[in-house]
């Protein structure tokens, strides 16, 4: 994956914090963004073969494979996103999952968003099965909450990500890479910190430049101020 609109972004983080911050300076509305949280793991033809060959594999639950949605706190109706999820994974023979909402996501919470998972009902999971299929489901999530929905698919072994960003009325943006790339790179499009990316999926930083400061702070701080204001105006319309 790779292309839409993705190049236009900073290539390094210190490049995307410089235009954060300004950004968020000039105006708090200047750093919205929009999006969604489905995880799970891998998916085989068949259980039998998939227990022969990966032995060692953990149950449902298993952190290998993860495929998250972010949608905005104010647009999320479990009941509405389950249609377009449960039709993408039963047209892909997926393994049977369901929709679920992540209650703790600590800073992402508080910047707005709702996080939900696919959770795996069998041994067998669903997120590597959904993995070339992360744009088609995100732009089907955007056009069913019209609102702008990001989908992140993440193998933490293999140390790769892709994500798409999509509105109700735009294409697909897209960015694939090395994991930590990825995370950088959904962090900018969420407006929150890579830390808090790190922590929802319990991954370990790769050193202390994440640790977040002040700028960070600031960012997130002028996020909340973006949403509340923009609330007010929706409620206004």
């Amino acid at each position: 994956m790779g292309g839409g609109r993705a190049t236009r972004h900073p290539p390094g983080r210190a490049a995307a914090r410089r235009g954060t911050l300004n950004a968020c300076a000039k105006s708090p509305l200047a750093c919205l963004g929009s999006p969604l949280v489905l995880l799970g793991p891998r998916t085989h033809s068949s259980l039998r073969s998939w227990r022969r060959r990966m032995p060692m594999e953990t149950a449902a639950d298993s952190r290998e494979y993860r495929v998250v949605f972010f949608c905005p706190a104010s647009s999320a109706r479990l009941e509405r996103m389950e249609v377009p999820v449960r039709r993408l994974l039963t047209r892909i023979h997926a393994p049977p999952a369901e929709l679920a909402p992540l209650q703790e996501a600590g800073a992402i919470t508080e910047a707005g968003w709702q996080v939900f998972l696919v959770r795996s009902l069998t041994e067998r999971s669903a997120a590597q099965a959904m993995a070339a299929y992360v744009s088609e489901a995100t732009c089907a999530l955007a056009a069913e909450l019209d609102a702008e929905v990001l989908g992140l698919y993440v193998d933490v072994s293999g140390d790769t990500a892709r994500i798409c960003r999509c509105g109700p009325e735009d294409g697909p943006e897209t960015f694939a890479g090395r994991r930590q790339a990825a995370l950088n790179r959904t962090a900018e499009w969420l407006e929150v910190t890579p830390v808090s990316l790190s922590a929802l999926f319990h991954l370990d930083l790769p050193d202390a430049e994440y640790e977040p400061d002040a700028d960070d702070r600031f960012v997130e701080e002028k996020l909340r101020e973006a949403r509340t204001l923009m609330e007010r105006y929706r409620q206004g319309k």
